[in-house]
């Protein structure tokens, strides 16, 4: 079986715009791409949205792929702190 995706925060811009109130980051340059691939929003951990996100995606994938599988979760292992 594959390694399945959790949610890591990423989020597109549309959300953004679309709830200002979100706690979000912008992340640092990752891996020299231009600005609109390389700087991606991430939605704070803390944020309440965060917990009800993440659900909601684990809950989607446990309708297509059951339960039996391992997940990975991380942001970008490639930049910089």
């Amino acid at each position: 079986k594959p390694v399945l995706p959790a949610f890591a925060g990423f989020l597109p811009p549309a959300f953004v715009q679309k709830h200002p109130e979100a706690k979000v980051t912008q992340s640092a340059d990752w891996n020299n791409f231009p600005g609109e691939y390389g700087f991606v929003y991430l939605l704070e951990s803390v944020d309440p949205m965060f917990q009800t996100i993440g659900k909601a995606f684990i809950e989607e994938q446990t309708k297509l792929y059951s339960t039996d599988n391992i997940y990975q979760c991380d942001t970008y292992n490639e930049m910089n702190p």
